[in-house]
């Protein structure tokens, strides 16, 4: 049976020239070479490494390194839109600032519930009565529900974006709630992040569980990853470490990740509030790396890549459409 470009075959090669351009092009030491070869060897690999090095090459490297679809070309026969479609135009925009404005409120009101939050672009190391550690990655909240000696468990809840949590091992169990996933470990190290379809979870070292509400339970090995969805728990899948912790270190991998995921995580990095246009752009696919320090930087060269375009609205709000 002939091979096409829909096939599970043809969507494997595809993701495994993502993952090879992103660490060829950002960290070439850690490419085991001859496994690099003998991948490359197979005729649909090399041919998916092909395109994966053209649409990284569209994006280009300044402050970021994008492995994404190519841009759609622009419609240059544009037509000049009536008064009234242009009038309809601006009172959207100025119904959308207002809505962003009440959605920047709504941030800094979990900020204030919560009793821990950075702002955008800040990171922030925590100690927790128990003598765990907490990084908190930008914009992101954390409120300590039960910490004490005296208490059955240790219970955290992480309210807005990722942190990363060290547990100190104690008689307690240390559980941390966050979505619908109820991560429950007695000393380990683990990140935690929140997402706009539930919640990802990826264990570094020690042993733990997820749960959540009306779903089975899963057991998590050092090295495994999962993500918990509403009323599901995935199963847990072999994790790169150093791509997943990477933000710790100022830096965002992701491979064939949604556009609005990554854009989330850039959000929380830059200055203003980000708005994706309509429910295609948000769940286009993209593969990358991204230097978290220049979101700007970063923002363009997705734009570039995915075929997006930037509108700069009042109040630092920017606007992404087609």
């Amino acid at each position: 049976m002939t091979q096409t470009e829909d096939t599970p075959v043809h969507d494997k090669a595809r993701q495994q020239a993502a993952r090879w351009v992103v660490r060829l092009s950002e960290r070439p030491d850690l490419a085991d070479s001859r496994r690099f070869r003998r991948w490359h060897a197979a005729p649909a690999n090399a041919a998916a490494f092909g395109a994966a090095q053209r649409a990284w090459g569209l994006a280009g490297s300044a402050g970021a390194g994008l492995a994404v679809a190519p841009p759609r070309r622009a419609d240059h026969r544009r037509r000049a839109r009536p008064p009234a479609m242009r009038a309809a135009g601006l009172m959207a925009a100025v119904a959308l600032v207002l809505l962003c404005g009440l959605a920047l409120r709504g941030d800094l009101l979990v900020g204030w519930r919560a009793d821990y939050a950075t702002a955008r672009g800040e990171t922030r190391g925590i100690t927790l009565a128990d003598g765990s550690s907490v990084l908190l990655d930008a914009g992101s909240a954390l409120d300590v529900v039960a910490m004490g000696p005296d208490r059955p468990e240790r219970i955290v809840r992480l309210v807005r974006g990722q942190a990363f949590f060290d547990v100190v091992h104690s008689g307690a169990p240390f559980v941390v709630e966050a979505g619908e996933a109820r991560i429950r470990v007695l000393g380990t190290r683990f990140d935690v992040r929140l997402i706009d379809d539930g919640t990802s979870v990826v264990l570094e070292d020690g042993a733990g569980s997820v749960a959540a509400d009306d779903a089975p339970g899963r057991t998590l090995e050092p090295g495994q990853g999962l993500r918990v969805a509403p009323g599901d728990v995935g199963r847990p899948v072999a994790v790169d470490l150093d791509e997943a912790t990477a933000w710790r270190a100022g830096r965002y991998v992701f491979y064939d990740r949604p556009l609005a995921e990554v854009v989330e995580a850039l959000e929380r990095h830059g200055p203003g509030r980000l708005v994706l246009a309509g429910a295609g752009l948000s769940a286009q696919r993209v593969s990358g790396s991204i230097l978290l320090a220049d979101s700007a930087a970063a923002l363009d060269a997705l734009a570039q890549g995915a075929g997006f375009r930037i509108l700069n609205l009042p109040g630092g709000i920017k606007f992404l459409v087609r």
